[in-house]
This record gives C-alpha cells, structure tokens and sequence, in this order.
C-alpha cells in the first residue's frame, strides 16, 4: 500500500512537470513565432504535441520523461530569454505586469490620497500636531524611542525639538516685507527658508526651515511646507512675546523673555500625518456627484486660482451645481433660499457643533452677497470654513476636473479609519 502510495505521488509530480514544459513551449511558440526559423519552429511544434498527447494517453512514466526531455533540448536552442531561464527577464516581466495593473487600477478606479491641510477639519484631517512641555502647564514627557517607533507606524508622527546650544534667551526673528503681497506669499508670520529635505530618507522634497536664536546662536527645524508651523510657535510662547525689535546683526526679531541653558529642550512636539484616503474615480462616469459629496477635483483650469496652486488635487465638499445660488446667514450655508442638506457636516456647522465652527462670510459669499454657480460648474467649500481657501475665493471648479469620491479613509489608524463621510 505504502509503494502504491508513492508511486501515485511520483506520478502525480510527474505530471505536473509535464504541464509545467506545455505551459513554456507554447509560451515560446506564441511569443517568439516570427523571429524563429522555420524548422525550429516545426520541431517545437512536433514536441508539444507529442507531449500532449503522451498526457492525454495516460503513458509510462518513461514515456513522459523522455517526451520532456526531448522538448527541453529544443527550447534550449530556441527558447530565448524565456528557456533557459533568465531570472532578470521574468522579474522584470512580473514587475512591468505588476506596474501596469496598478496604473490602470489607479486610473480608472481606485486612487489613494493625501490631505495636506486642514481645510475639511474635523471630518478629514490634515497635519496635526502634539505639544510636550507647553508653557504655564504641567510638562509632558516626549516619547521615548520605542514609543516613537509605533506611533509613527500608527499614526504617521514625526517627533521634531531644538535643544539650546547654549545658555541664552530665545528669539524668534520675524520677516521683513516690502509688499502685502508678498506678506501673502509667505503664508507664515515667522521667517524661513525653502530647503531641500528626504523623504524616506531617499526621495527629495521641498522643506520649510525655521530658525530661531540662542542668545545669538541660530537654531533651526524643518517642516513639510504644508505643515502650519505658526501654530506650535504661538501654542509654546506665545504668552512670553515682547514688542518686535530691530537687532543690529539678527534684523527684527521677537524677544521671549525666556532664557534656557546649554541642553535643555527649547520645544518639542510630533507632527501627526494627514488622512490618506482612498478616491472612487470609477462612479463618477455614470453618476453624478452630489450634493455634500467629499470630492476630489484637479486645480488646472479654475480660473482664478493663484499659479501655486495650479496642477494640484483638492478636496472638499460639493455644496452647489451649476444654476444654484448660494449665500451665508448667521453660520449657515443655504442653497437656493433654504439650509443646505446632503451631509452631516452641513447640520454639524449650522449648529456649531462641535469643532464645527459654522460658515464664515468671505469673498463671493461676504456678508449680504449671494453667488449663482455658471452651468457645468460645481461650487467647493471646506467644512472648516474659517481656515479654507475654497470657491468662496478662487470660483468654481469645471465638471471636467473632478477626479471622484472620497471613498476610505485607510491611515492613519485613528477613530476616523473608515468609510469617508
């Protein structure tokens, strides 16, 4: 019984090496038909059937072996890259298949995405952040190393801290401009620099680097740009600020009044990662978007959105078609005469519940304005009204550059990992 058992399992292996070469020969056959000459090409032609048909006959295993071996020998003169094996070739195959495939499913069904800002807060977040040691309350530890080590894995963080080099008083240099215009494109009330940075520690990217001073010893971090640093600054020291001065060799700068000595923590905090979600980019083409959708749309062709801004993807929440009118009264969006409905987070604001703040009269949409949306146009607007740069300032988004739905929010793993709202 026990020889029974392994002769089937012999033969059984058998076999499936057999379908095994079937499987490369005609691959070869079809891949490599036109550059083989013509004999090579009957001969592998004679091979394959005959292989076939020992299978199919059900032969002795010395049959099959020989039918193989015979098959084996051909490919060997005619097989190319795919007999004998070439590993680069099928990695590279396996690789270009792999990239393919992701292409096309990133293109016309699913696309992961990243929320930089805070614009849709509190029901998407953008980067965040969390203090250690904030002035006039009781100090917190930072993390440890291990402590680190998960929290980036869970929740994306990334810790950042100055330690004083040397004892002195911080100072905080403020930047100097010529034009509100300019003011405007700084987008940050305290001075840095454009930097290059690493992210992963291999793939270059832009980085804001924001120096402050020791005494007279600069200190820098550095900060993704679309992280708004201004608010770690003011959250740790804005209580100590002074009157702005002008330093003969620093230019103007803000004195703390708070003095620190060589190696001690000047602050430190953790940057947390916005939410990455996934885009339903599939729907959209035989649905229309609704109203109070999270949508993603291409900034491209929105006509009067700043150059910077251009060739980006935003979300927001879709709040008016084309014909509808719109307008802000005591918080509330209303549409068409009547308190807009589609999604929670119109209810949350018009209550204020919450972190929900409610709409706030800007732009288009300033106190007493309506706004009547051109047809094939969509109007955006931020739930976290008061910090949003949506149509309210730069107009309306065109049907063409929508992109789709927010479909799932995937990281960081936090109470909103789940379906997006």
């Amino acid at each position: 019984m026990l020889f029974f058992n392994k002769s089937r399992s012999s033969q059984k292996k058998l076999h499936k090496e057999a379908a095994h070469w079937l499987r490369l020969g005609y691959k070869v056959k079809a891949y490599r038909c036109d550059i083989m000459a013509t004999g090579e090409l009957e001969n592998l032609g004679r091979a394959l059937a005959e292989l076939d048909e020992t299978l199919r006959s059900k032969e002795k295993e010395e049959e099959v072996t020989r039918s193989i071996s015979r098959l084996e020998k051909i490919l060997r003169k005619c097989g190319g890259c795919f007999y004998p094996h070439s590993h680069w070739a099928e990695n590279v195959e396996m690789f270009l298949v792999a990239t393919i495939l992701a292409i096309g499913i990133r293109t016309y069904f699913i696309q992961p995405f990243k929320i930089p800002t805070n614009s849709m807060y509190p029901t998407y977040n953008g980067m965040t952040y969390q203090l250690y040691g904030v002035e006039n309350s009781e100090p917190e530890e930072p993390p440890g190393m291990a402590n680190r080590v998960f929290r980036k894995l869970v929740l994306g963080s990334s810790y950042k801290e100055i330690v004083a080099p040397v004892d002195g008083e911080l100072r905080i240099p403020l930047p100097t401009f010529l034009s509100n215009s300019e003011a405007m494109a700084h987008n940050s009330n305290f001075s840095y620099q454009m930097v290059s940075g690493r992210k992963w520690f291999v793939f270059p990217t832009p980085r804001k680097e924001f120096s402050f001073y020791i005494g007279n010893q600069p200190v820098t971090v550095r900060v993704p740009p679309e992280f708004v640093f201004d608010r770690v600054v003011q959250d740790l020291f804005a209580k100590s600020f002074k009157h702005p001065v002008t330093d003969p060799n620093l230019g103007r700068v803000l004195n703390t009044g708070l003095h620190f000595k060589k190696g001690e923590r000047v602050l430190s905090f953790e940057i947390l990662t916005g939410d990455a979600l996934f885009v339903d980019r599939f729907s959209y083409h035989f649905f229309p978007p609704k109203i109070g959708d999270p949508f993603v749309f291409r900034t491209d062709n929105i006509d009067d959105i700043s150059e910077s801004n251009r060739g980006k993807y935003y979300i927001k929440r879709l709040v008016g078609k084309g014909g509808d009118t719109l307008s802000i009264k005591n918080s509330v969006l209303h549409r068409n005469g009547k308190p807009i409905e589609g999604a929670d987070a119109f209810e949350k604001n018009a209550a204020r519940d919450g972190e929900y703040e409610g709409y706030s009269n800007r732009w288009r949409l300033d106190t007493g304005l309506e706004d009547t949306i051109p047809a094939h146009h969509y109007y955006a607007m931020g739930d976290n009204s008061d910090h949003s740069s949506d149509s309210r300032a730069w107009g309306y988004v065109p049907k063409r550059e929508v992109v789709g739905k927010a479909l799932f929010i995937y990281y960081p793993f936090t109470r909103r990992f789940g379906p997006a709202r």
